[in-house]
């Protein structure tokens, strides 16, 4: 009779441990995609134009492969732009706005940002090389430089 009590004592706390661990939130498939603490959810979605790619910080975005990620709302997610080559990044629209590679936003709703990533230019500069012959003056020279 002792050894069924221990058996049975043994089962109920097995069963109390386990039923603890998923009120906590763990999730006992091994983690899931979507946001775990019971706040509502808000999406992210990511659209790239040009040659470039974002990634976020937490997690879920590195666009343009994963271009869209599920975040709790309140969650502070930083946008991270790298041109590709002989590119730089244009500007930020939608949630984001501006030119810098790093864009923050705090997610409250379903939020859409789009970077455009454009050709990499080169200034055009003009550049006055002067030579100077015999027997002219300053003004001859320098006469001609509103021509440039």
């Amino acid at each position: 009779m002792c050894k069924i009590g221990y058996v049975c004592s043994l089962l109920f706390l097995l069963f109390l441990l386990t039923s603890c661990q998923a009120t906590k939130g763990r999730p006992s498939d091994g983690g899931s995609s979507s946001p775990s603490s019971g706040l509502p959810a808000a999406s992210l979605t990511v659209e790239v134009s040009g040659s470039g790619s974002i990634i976020s910080d937490p997690g879920g975005i590195n666009c343009p492969t994963t271009c869209q990620a599920s975040f709790n709302q309140g969650t502070k997610v930083t946008l991270t732009a790298t041109a590709g080559g002989g590119s730089t990044l244009g500007s930020w629209s939608g949630a984001c706005s501006g030119n810098a590679d790093i864009c923050t936003l705090t997610l409250s709703t379903e939020e859409t940002v789009l970077a455009s990533f454009r050709k990499a230019d080169v200034t055009v500069f003009n550049h006055i090389i002067i030579m100077v012959q015999e027997n002219r003056s300053f003004d001859h020279y320098f006469g001609h430089l509103a021509q440039y």
